[in-house]
């Protein structure tokens, strides 16, 4: 295979616009390509890059002051545990810090307590693995607490006190912090992608490609059976070699029409980010678990929430019958 950079190359020189590299989190890793061949790095993709800067110098200090109040290892389950595959840590821009924590209730009290706030008190799911993020003061970077990594509901992965036990030291080198070992990672960051949609965003297919280099293929896949979740495995690999490095051995039709957006550096429309919603349970390891993950991910989509009434519910879900063909982050503004 050819380097993933060049390649990624390619890619970048596809995207109509630096909207569509926001899109796709790929703005550092524009500006850093261009820098490195010698061209000039047009403002709007040079901003983009900002973000990414910031989140590398403030992270580990507002993961210290986390430590600091909850006086307890918290385990980072992204953000800059991702951005360390990277050649610079500032190519992976992350909005917030996601910690599994072994007491979500207890953790998030002393966090209120000693002075951060709720950022959307009112859109708590109940069950979610996360509850509302926290803030604090103007920074930029917010906590999400997490009561469990968010896996996909069919896999059989280690308790939230078996990942504690078996962690290793953060990268960012906070006494306290520490997170997944290399295979769990690799698994996590699919698993984490394939649970909001698959094939949406690039840089989930990046995150994947740069964990799978640094881990041994037979261990990774090893877990992955035992964890239920070989075929999601198999399946984001199988669509970076042929997206990414252009190999001939194609993922099967449904895959390649789930990720054709990505062929211009697009968006999902609303009929395929549903679609692939729905039917990313295609991937659980059994006949049984496929329906029944099918036939949540379809009723979800029609429950009402805490900041949306069944009206509204309904109303979005007509509206976005109507027009099937628009980029759904539109549809889910609106």
């Amino acid at each position: 295979m050819t380097d993933l950079w060049t390649n990624l190359d390619r890619i970048i020189d596809a995207a109509p616009d630096a909207g569509a590299l926001r899109n796709h989190g790929l703005g550092p890793i524009a500006a850093w390509r261009m820098r490195a061949r010698g061209e000039p790095v047009p403002p709007d993709i040079d901003l983009l890059a900002h973000g990414a800067a910031y989140a590398a110098v403030t992270a580990a200090p507002l993961l210290q002051k986390v430590i600091d109040i909850l006086q307890e290892p918290v385990l980072v389950l992204k953000g800059p545990e991702v951005a360390r595959l990277y050649p610079e840590r500032t190519l992976r821009t992350y909005g917030d810090l996601d910690l599994l924590v072994a007491d979500l209730p207890a953790a998030e009290r002393k966090l209120l307590d000693a002075g951060f706030g709720e950022l959307m008190p009112n859109r708590k799911v109940e069950g979610h693995h996360h509850d509302s993020p926290l803030g604090l003061g103007n920074l930029a970077l917010a906590i999400e607490l997490h009561r469990s990594p968010g896996w996909l509901r069919w896999l059989t992965p280690p308790s939230d006190a078996e990942l504690l036990h078996d962690a290793v030291p953060s990268a960012t080198g906070v006494v306290g912090a520490c997170t997944l070992p290399p295979e769990a990672t690799a698994l996590f960051l699919a698993s984490h992608t394939w649970r909001h949609t698959p094939y949406t965003s690039i840089i989930h297919l990046v995150d994947i490609e740069l964990i799978r280099q640094q881990t041994d293929p037979a261990a990774v896949m090893s877990l992955a059976r035992k964890w239920g979740m070989e075929r999601v495995w198999a399946f984001l690999c199988a669509m970076i070699d042929w997206y990414i490095y252009q190999d001939d051995r194609a993922p099967g039709p449904l895959h390649r029409w789930g990720a054709d957006h990505l062929r211009n550096v697009g968006e999902q429309s609303v009929l395929r980010f549903y679609l692939a919603n729905w039917g990313r349970g295609l991937a659980a390891p059994t006949h049984l678990e496929q329906i029944e993950t099918i036939a949540h991910d379809i009723r979800f989509s029609f429950v009402t929430h805490s900041w949306q009434s069944r009206r509204q519910k309904l109303g979005r879900v007509a509206h976005g019958a109507r027009l099937l063909a628009r980029p759904a982050s539109q549809h889910f503004k609106s």
